[in-house]
């Protein structure tokens, strides 16, 4: 799916297979947009049972969800937003919750990683420009979920979205604001390409 070129019909099969909710939004081009929705997936049972059983956490059986919110005018795509959230498994048997997110609109707007938080819920944004180069969108969309099923579950952000490729192309599209990548995502194995 891209904004401006993706339009409802071409969107209609999905929200007719996955379970889909009428969601208000952002305006898209200066007006608000005419049509939104979220289509939000979770493992309800394993949430059940993790919620009983805290302790399977630690060996990988953490709540986990994913979610997309689509917005429409005039027919088409105007807004993107791919989200995931879990709970990361470290080795010191603590743990946190993070919330990854990326989003892309037409117009678009600067490209942008923004998030914080404690290390015990962890958030993070990557906005993508307008008209984004295929490498760019291929970065930030490229959201791995088989951490969601390993044994540990996922011991590290970066195993959900390897950042470092965001970060280069940040530092690519801004030259002029010296943004400097983060040394922990240089250092971190996990946080380059797949």
């Amino acid at each position: 799916m891209k904004p401006g070129s993706t339009t409802l019909n071409e969107v209609q099969p999905i929200l007719a297979t996955y379970p889909a909710s009428n969601l208000e939004g952002p305006s898209c081009g200066g007006h608000p947009a005419s049509k939104g929705y979220s289509i939000s997936l979770a493992d309800k049972k394993l949430f059940a049972i993790e919620t009983r059983l805290p302790l399977l956490r630690f060996l990988g059986l953490a709540p986990w969800r994913a979610s997309a919110d689509l917005f429409f005018n005039d027919g088409k795509l105007c807004h993107l937003r791919l989200s995931v959230g879990t709970q990361i498994n470290v080795l010191d048997h603590t743990s946190g919750v993070v919330n990854m997110a990326t989003e892309e609109s037409t117009p678009g707007s600067e490209m942008l990683i923004s998030g914080g938080g404690p290390p015990v819920n962890r958030i993070l944004v990557v906005t993508l420009p307008g008209n984004p180069t295929p490498a760019q969108r291929s970065h930030a969309f490229a959201f791995h979920l088989s951490c969601f099923t390993e044994l540990g579950g996922c011991r590290d952000i970066c195993q959900l979205l390897p950042l470092k490729p965001i970060w280069e192309d940040q530092v690519s599209y801004q030259p002029t604001e010296n943004i400097v990548i983060p040394q922990a995502v240089v250092e971190n194995p996990y946080c380059g390409i797949k």
